[in-house]
């Protein structure tokens, strides 16, 4: 099977790049792109950090962050879903005198 994948361009930091993506997943890319984009502007905003490399560096680990603190909470709510699962089906044999 031929791969469809196509060069999107997008930019970063006021720089150019070429990213190989399936069509369907061009406007996620994008998405993130300017998402990136728009992290990237707001620590140079603060001036607090200088250089491009360290701005890149916190901004990822920035995202980094923001999606482990996601994925946790995730996790908590698959936990909770879980537990109100169980206390349903112990009300349910309870009530039904099973």
């Amino acid at each position: 099977m031929k791969s469809t994948r196509e060069s999107v361009k997008v930019q970063v930091m006021g720089k150019e790049f070429a990213v190989a993506c399936e069509p369907e997943e061009k406007a996620t890319l994008l998405a993130a792109t300017q998402f990136l984009d728009e992290q990237i502007e707001a620590i140079q905003s603060q001036g607090k950090i200088v250089g491009n490399e360290r701005i890149a560096i916190m901004v990822a680990i920035n995202i980094a962050s923001e999606l482990l603190e996601l994925r946790n909470k995730q996790s908590s709510s698959n936990q909770l879903n879980d537990e109100i699962a169980m206390l349903n089906e112990k009300i349910d044999r309870a009530v039904n005198g099973a």
